[in-house]
């Protein structure tokens, strides 16, 4: 049988759903069963890698030949932003079962009772240097200043701007 419906969600602005992944991670520290977990291996939050641009572009590399597989494989794709999803979650949720469920228009999911609620409070008027300390937000800055990813300095920011349409990770 095996799966035949994949669903890609993606967050345009990587700097911002790094800075949340990195927040997570500083939650999951506090769960003394994450700690224990089989191959937990502790890391210094927040410290950014040599090239965060390199490491997103490789994701998002890795994410489209994942799309073109399952295409090729005869799965059926969807692709959803973030941001739909976190603005309008019951409407995203109706739109994903819709095209699992063979494409019934989401507006005909009888039945479907949401009830959207917020898990966290996300700080993103704190800016980088409260989110992730003034060493790493000063090389963070120094990375993408002068890039196509420079727009994602801006936490509050969640497309491409027309001039940066060209990158990697576009879409992604």
């Amino acid at each position: 049988m095996g799966y035949r419906f994949i669903l890609f969600t993606y967050r345009q602005n990587k700097l911002a759903k790094w800075i949340s992944g990195q927040e997570q991670y500083v939650r999951d520290l506090e769960k003394p069963k994450v700690l224990k977990r089989k191959g937990f291996v502790h890391r210094e939050p927040f410290a950014p890698p040599k090239s965060v641009i390199s490491k997103w572009e490789a994701t998002c590399r890795h994410m489209r030949d994942a799309e073109r597989a399952a295409v090729q494989y005869g799965m059926r794709v969807m692709r959803m932003d973030f941001m739909e999803v976190v603005t309008n979650p019951c409407n995203a949720t109706a739109k994903i079962l819709a095209a699992w469920l063979n494409d019934v228009p989401h507006n005909r999911i009888e039945g479907l009772k949401c009830e959207p609620t917020m898990m966290h409070v996300y700080p993103h008027a704190n800016g980088l240097a409260n989110r992730m300390g003034e060493e790493n937000a000063l090389e963070i800055e120094r990375q993408l200043k002068g890039t196509a990813y420079e727009w994602m300095l801006d936490l509050h920011a969640t497309q491409w701007p027309q001039e940066a349409k060209g990158s990697v990770c576009c879409g992604w």
